[in-house]
């Protein structure tokens, strides 16, 4: 459970007027998160072999009652809306790929309405 704050700029459609601005929200969200995390270090012939895997899903239920926007055009404005993603390390690569993080999400915001986010990150330094 938390708090979530989102700020952003609001595009009108095609079929109104030309008219754009910003928007915030405030929200509460409830959910849940479920983490798995496997480290594996074998010794082969003498050979280390080292394998790990990362992969987190969630899932929350937001309260949106503090919606607000600088424009007179709201494109969808709920009380409620959710947001479920997943973000994992890929196992097995031994190359940059090894430090790779993918991250897919797929929601509902006020204001916003149906979205889809795909993000790419990378670990630059390992201790």
């Amino acid at each position: 459970a938390g708090f979530m704050y989102h700020r952003s700029s609001y595009l009108p459609t095609f079929d109104s007027k030309p008219e754009s601005g910003s928007y915030s929200l405030g929200a509460l969200y409830v959910g849940f998160a479920l983490t798995r995390k496997a480290f594996l270090r074998t010794l082969l012939e003498d050979k280390i072999a080292i394998s790990s895997e990362y992969m987190k899903v969630y899932g929350d239920l937001l309260l949106q009652p503090l919606a607000t926007t600088t424009t007179e055009q709201v494109a969808e404005k709920g009380f409620l809306g959710f947001r479920f993603g997943v973000f994992f390390k890929i196992p097995g690569q031994r190359h940059f790929m090894n430090y790779a993080f993918p991250k897919m999400e797929i929601g509902k915001r006020a204001l916003d309405g149906w979205y889809w986010n795909v993000g790419f990150g990378m670990n630059l330094y390992k201790a």
